[in-house]
């Protein structure tokens, strides 16, 4: 079955085109690395997928719905960490009713907590590492530790898509590998599929099955390995593009 399906997409946000002509799709049971640069539609395309973007022209499938159409029941299947996301600190929030949220927010009121919800709390705090902070204020977090546990509320609902809209930016470089290999222990084990926007290519090379590289149109899309190539990341991301390799 497609996971995901973009058939000749384009989209238009205030009369200009942000997303043109875009056509991809991915097999259920994937994971999909997406890279370009800032500005390119990265966000609008995870928009899009969730239904929040209507395409100016073409189709998007997702698990076989429309999301434009059946947005409720595709939401309902997918964790999505958006790249900017505020809880406000006057809210002391302790981390384990953050991450409760996403798991009961998808849920028809009235949405009482069970035994089963607070053991879906902890194995998600622990594929982030934040085990031991379920009793902590949100709040008194440094940057780092908040944003994995956005990533925890996301998996928290156990869903079929989890999609990271540069979700591990302001993670260091150890824990980015660290959240990346429950992901895909998640992925491999449980079917869950990934879609991950970043600025990491690394990140993208070691863990994904595909790479989609996106500057308002799409570049390439295969195999990080052939997709990943300098004459190609020039292309998409200009000429004055500087690879380091590490």
């Amino acid at each position: 079955m497609v996971g995901v399906e973009f058939d000749s997409v384009t989209v238009r946000v205030g009369g200009k085109t942000i997303l043109e002509d875009i056509s991809f799709s991915v097999e259920d049971s994937f994971s999909l690395g997406i890279a370009g640069p800032n500005g390119a539609g990265k966000t609008t395309l995870l928009k899009t997928i969730l239904g929040f973007v209507k395409p100016f022209r073409g189709s998007v499938r997702v698990f076989g719905l429309d999301p434009v159409r059946e947005g409720n029941r595709v939401r309902r299947m997918v964790g999505y960490v958006p790249q900017h996301e505020r809880i406000s600190r006057s809210v002391p929030l302790p981390v384990r009713e953050v991450v409760l949220m996403g798991r009961l927010v998808k849920r028809p009121p009235p949405r009482t907590p069970g035994p089963e919800d607070f053991e879906a709390v902890e194995e998600a705090l622990r594929c982030v590492g934040m085990e031991g902070f379920e009793e902590s204020p949100f709040s008194s977090l440094s940057g780092g530790q908040q944003q994995r546990v956005l990533v925890a509320r996301a998996l928290a609902s156990n869903p079929r898509l989890l999609m990271l809209d540069e979700g591990l930016a302001s993670v260091d470089v150890d824990g980015r590998l660290e959240i990346m290999e429950h992901l895909i222990r998640c992925h491999k084990v449980r079917g869950m599929n990934i879609i991950i926007v970043t600025h990491d290519l690394g990140l993208i090379r070691r863990y994904c099955d595909a790479a989609l590289l996106l500057n308002r149109r799409v570049y390439a899309y295969g195999p990080p390995f052939k997709v990943l190539e300098p004459q190609i990341l020039r292309k998409t991301y200009g000429p004055s593009l500087r690879i380091m390799n590490h």
